[in-house]
């Protein structure tokens, strides 16, 4: 579900050379808390603002405690809760992309939280199934069949592609929390189901923290 549209192209990585206060300095100026450090492409590790107050000498290039660094990543095969729950897990302010261990970009928790605001109707109760199909198999109209076939609506989709070019995901917001009886029918219809979450699931802290960061972003 991962989408190029939420790596971030503004925030420039943190080289193994520069000085812990060169990276404290991007720090400030992109407001994050923590940056990847990349050498030739790849990814080295993730650098944090306690990982750079405790060196003896900030001074000292970062490479002289890249064995300290969090290895954390995620890959275009991750979906959305699956990053908002490493984010959670990593208290990350960002979280590197990797594709076939080249480092692609950035993801920050500003267009984390925008994104599954939009695309999972986060205001609106209810739960989210994600389905994989090839392409050629996609119909939406079939989709809204089936779910309303079990007394629910959709609320909200959202289509991303899959590293298999022929393969897509599709996520659907759905107005109800039990969605049993609307992922037996999608089995029953031959469709993979590759995660569900009910409102619960989904939603578990990210209201309090979307709200705190809508109001300090003004939006």
């Amino acid at each position: 579900m991962l989408s190029q549209k939420l790596i971030a192209t503004d925030i420039s990585p943190a080289l193994p050379s520069d000085s812990g206060m060169n990276a404290m300095s991007l720090m400030d100026e992109f407001k994050v808390s923590h940056l990847p450090v990349v050498e030739n492409g790849e990814l080295l590790g993730l650098i944090s603002e306690d990982d750079i107050w405790n060196m003896h000498n900030q001074e000292k290039p970062i490479n002289s405690i890249l064995i300290k660094l969090k290895k954390v990543f995620v890959t275009f095969e991750h979906d959305v809760f699956e990053i908002v729950k490493m984010v959670n897990e990593h208290d990350l302010t960002l979280i590197p992309v990797v594709d076939n261990n080249r480092y692609l970009g950035a993801i920050s928790i500003r267009s984390i939280l925008k994104a599954l605001a939009s695309i999972v109707a986060m205001q609106s109760e209810g739960g989210v199934i994600i389905l994989e199909m090839n392409k050629n198999d996609y119909s939406m109209s079939e989709m809204a069949q089936i779910v309303e076939g079990n007394n629910a609506k959709i609320l909200s989709s959202y289509i991303s592609n899959h590293k298999d070019s022929n393969t897509i995901k599709v996520t659907l917001k759905l107005n109800v929390n039990e969605l049993s009886p609307v992922i037996q029918t999608f089995q029953r219809y031959d469709y993979t189901i590759t995660a569900h979450y009910d409102q619960s699931q989904s939603t578990d802290g990210l209201q309090d923290r979307y709200d705190s960061l809508m109001r300090y972003l003004n939006i």
